[in-house]
């Protein structure tokens, strides 16, 4: 048994609302149930379309060991838009292989989701990065290594940011620049 899965790239924002409505209403009318459904989000409501991310179109903004909050949010705000957050967050677990003694298709396309999500990271991140998540599996995994390692240097980068402010009793306009870049 093959599962056949259609992949949409995401590259740009449809145009349109009617874009989407037309593709799935084709693929409605051509299933063996002839019923047409209009679908404005092909993300969260149809189950089989796999949504590949455009990197260089999408997150303009690679990671750099420097960016690492705002490349977070440029990401966060793409994965909750396609609804995928669930993948790298761990809400989201890994189908069982087999159902009843058989290949499940939930698994082949949570799979399929995952490694188009991983490349995106991949994609996404400079070639220094690139090093710290090479060896990663899933999603997941390549989110979690560069969460725990640029995170706590973000909240530390904070936090010295702050005291230094606190310390400072006066600092002339011109020299904020240097103050807030070491």
């Amino acid at each position: 048994m093959y599962l056949f899965i259609k992949p949409y790239m995401v590259s740009e924002p449809p145009r349109s609302h009617e874009h989407l409505v037309s593709q799935v209403t084709f693929m409605a009318e051509t299933s063996q149930e002839n019923a047409a459904t209009v679908v404005s989000n092909p993300a969260i409501t149809t189950p089989n379309l796999l949504i590949a991310i455009n990197a260089a179109a999408q997150l303009p903004l690679k990671l750099t060991p420097i960016n690492y909050l705002t490349w977070r949010a440029q990401f966060n705000a793409l994965l909750i838009g396609y609804d995928l957050l669930r993948y790298v967050d761990g809400s989201y677990l890994e189908p069982p292989k087999l159902l009843h003694d058989a290949p499940n298709p939930a698994h082949m396309f949570w799979v399929c989701q995952d490694q188009l999500l991983l490349h995106s990271i991949i994609a996404s991140v400079s070639e220094k990065i690139m090093p710290l998540i090479a060896s990663s599996t899933t999603s997941r995994m390549a989110w979690e290594k560069l969460n725990i390692f640029y995170a706590n240097r973000s909240r530390s980068r904070v936090m010295s940011l702050k005291e230094r402010l606190t310390a400072t009793t006066r600092v002339a306009p011109t020299l904020w620049v240097n103050f807030l870049i070491p």
